[in-house]
C-alpha cells in the first residue's frame, strides 16, 4: 500500500514539474498586460483633463455665449518649440504658467503690464498656487524685472528667434503644466501706450476656465 502511495506522489510531482514552465509565459505575459495598463492609465490621469480643458475652452462649449478673450496659436504649439525650456517646473506639483515675454528693454510700459499681470495672478484667489509667474526672456540679465517685482517672477530663458517667430515682446502665454503654449494676450493698448485693465479681466477670466477644467496642476 506504500510502495503505491509513493508511486502516486511521484506521477504527481512529475505533472507538476511539466505544468509549471509553461504557466510561467502565461503569468509574465498578464503581469505585463497589466503593467501597460496602469501605464496608460497614469499617462490619461495627467494629460486627458488638460487637453480637455483646452478643447472645450476653443470650442465655447463653456458657458454658452461667452466668447474667449485671448488669441489661440493655429497650431499646436509646445514651449520647447519656441524656445522655451520648462523642465524646472515639471516637478511632483505641476503647475501651469502665466508667462510675461520681456522686452529688450523694460520701460514704463513694460513696468506698468508687469505690475498689472502680478495683480491678476493675486485676483485668482484659491487658484494662485496652481499657478505661477515667469517674465520670458532671451538674455540672461534678471536686472530686466523691475526691483519691485523680482520677488513675484521666476526667470525663464528662451530662444529669441525661436520664441519671436510666435509671440512678440510684451505679450502674455498661458502654458498648460504639459508645456503646451494655450492662448497669448496683451494687456495694453499699443495706441494709448498704456495697460488696459479690461484685457487683464478677459485674460483670467479664461484662466479660470481652464484651471476649473483641469485637474492637472
Amino acid at each position: 500500500m506504500s510502495r503505491a502511495t509513493n508511486d502516486t506522489s511521484q506521477v504527481e510531482k512529475l505533472a507538476l514539474s511539466d505544468l509549471a514552465p509553461s504557466d510561467l509565459p502565461q503569468k509574465n505575459t498578464a503581469q505585463q498586460k497589466r503593467g501597460r495598463l496602469m501605464l496608460f492609465a497614469l499617462v490619461l490621469t495627467f494629460a486627458l483633463p488638460a487637453l480637455l480643458a483646452k478643447v472645450i475652452l476653443s470650442q465655447q462649449w463653456y458657458q454658452s455665449g461667452v466668447t474667449n478673450h485671448g488669441e489661440w496659436f493655429e497650431s499646436r504649439i509646445l514651449a520647447n518649440d519656441i524656445g522655451i525650456d520648462i523642465e524646472p517646473f515639471q516637478h511632483s506639483d505641476p503647475v501651469w504658467l502665466l508667462g510675461y515675454v520681456m522686452p529688450e528693454d523694460c520701460l514704463a510700459l513694460c513696468q506698468k503690464e508687469l505690475e498689472l499681470l502680478n495683480q491678476s495672478h493675486i485676483a485668482l484667489g484659491k487658484y494662485q498656487q496652481r499657478v505661477e509667474l515667469v517674465a520670458i526672456e532671451t538674455v540672461s540679465d534678471d536686472l530686466l524685472i523691475p526691483e519691485s517685482l523680482k520677488g513675484q517672477y521666476s526667470s525663464l530663458i528662451a530662444d529669441k528667434t525661436k520664441l519671436l517667430n510666435q509671440v512678440s515682446s510684451g505679450q502674455v502665454v498661458i502654458i498648460d503644466p504639459l508645456g503646451e503654449v494655450i492662448m497669448k494676450y496683451r494687456l495694453s493698448s499699443q495706441e494709448a501706450d498704456n495697460t488696459d485693465p479690461k484685457a487683464a479681466k478677459g485674460m483670467l477670466t479664461d484662466l479660470r476656465k481652464l484651471l476649473k477644467l483641469s485637474r492637472v496642476g
